[in-house]
């Protein structure tokens, strides 16, 4: 038998969803048991407001300034603004569930709630929306996710295994509009941007594509995504066994340079550390080799000649091909950048499933 208050709690967390829903974001929740995924936003180590202070006892970003919280009565409130100018507005509710919405500078935003229990039936869900309106939801449960477009009909289910990126049946939508995927691609790389940007906890930002065809050339066509969030390191490696070492490899080449050649600009030094990790990689191995990035390496180089940059691949023994996306400076993925990853891992591997995750020096 459901008690009055557990029943006036039940019809308003209906009613938050309900009004949610009205306006476009959809809701989230997530079992206390499973609360590790919430943390996966916060860093508990992160400084906190003074005592005494507006906001006191809340947590800040570092480097990263705070806004004055509401009335002691409302919600735990927090603002802060990073370095590429997008602002993150967290709200901590009574009840334990947590909502965080970024606002970015071009118009953008990600709005991602965490409620303290499951009757919503999800873990958590990000809705991502695009400065010209467009949307799409990414829901996680257990393992599984499912992506939604703007109306809430389901693009795409995906189970993360252990042997990689599993996908589950869904009911065809034949009356989804061209270039679905695409918006899909873009608003999803939106998302690991902001979830790769807080690597915390042990956790790791991942996205996952799946290509439909083949074209005449070889190539990968049309890469779709399929799974967008954070994994511990240990289900990321449980897939990416190299993943280890491609972090190592990256550490001792920027702590190397760091050392030898404090001087270096950003852009020399990005060069150094790919070079050093290209080399390190080798090409014994056919299953692990360092590819050169075109793309990545015009961002970084500003039109200048000696400009290198790479990804490094993994053939799992699933067929899974992990890229490792080292990075040294602030560029993020772009869906030209996904269009040639599918290309060279079709042309190499003649495969249509790969992961990609980035691998920062430490």
């Amino acid at each position: 038998m459901i008690e009055p208050n557990e029943r006036a709690a039940l019809a308003a967390r209906q009613m938050l969803l309900a009004r949610a829903m009205r306006i476009g974001w959809l809701g989230v929740s997530i079992d206390v048991a499973r609360m590790r995924l919430a943390l996966r936003q916060f860093n508990p180590e992160q400084p906190r407001v003074p005592a005494g202070q507006s906001g006191g006892g809340q947590w800040t970003g570092e480097g990263d300034t705070v806004a004055p919280t509401p009335a002691a009565d409302s919600p735990a409130r927090e603002v802060t603004t990073d370095a590429s100018g997008a602002t993150v507005e967290t709200t901590r509710r009574p009840d334990g569930s947590i909502v965080a919405t970024t606002h970015n500078p071009d118009g953008s935003a990600i709005r991602s709630e965490y409620a303290a229990s499951r009757t919503a039936g999800y873990d958590e869900r990000h809705v991502v929306m695009a400065a010209d309106g467009a949307s799409r939801s990414f829901e996680t449960e257990g393992n599984v996710q499912t992506i939604r477009d703007g109306a809430g009909r389901v693009l795409s289910r995906t189970e993360w295994t252990p042997a990689g990126p599993e996908a589950q049946p869904v009911v065809q939508q034949a009356y989804l509009q061209p270039g679905v995927g695409a918006k899909t691609v873009e608003l999803g790389l939106m998302l690991y941007g902001a979830l790769a940007g807080r690597n915390v906890g042990g956790t790791q930002a991942v996205a996952a594509f799946n290509s439909r065809e083949y074209s005449s050339s070889g190539n990968i066509a049309d890469p779709q995504l399929s799974f967008v969030g954070r994994l511990t390191q240990q289900e990321l490696d449980d897939l990416c066994e190299r993943r280890g070492d491609v972090q190592a490899m990256t550490n001792e080449a920027a702590k190397y340079y760091r050392r030898e050649h404090p001087d270096m600009s950003p852009q020399n030094f990005g060069t150094a550390v790919h070079a050093a990790v290209a080399r390190e990689v080798g090409k014994s191995d056919p299953d692990f080799r360092a590819e050169f990035s075109l793309i990545k390496s015009e961002e970084a180089g500003y039109g200048q000649l000696g400009s290198i940059r790479i990804d490094v691949f993994e053939r799992t023994k699933n067929d899974v091909v992990c890229v490792y996306d080292i990075k040294t400076g602030q560029s993020g993925l772009t869906s030209a950048r996904i269009a040639e990853i599918a290309g060279n891992v079709a042309s190499i591997y003649r495969t249509k499933r790969f992961t990609i995750t980035e691998i920062r020096p430490e």
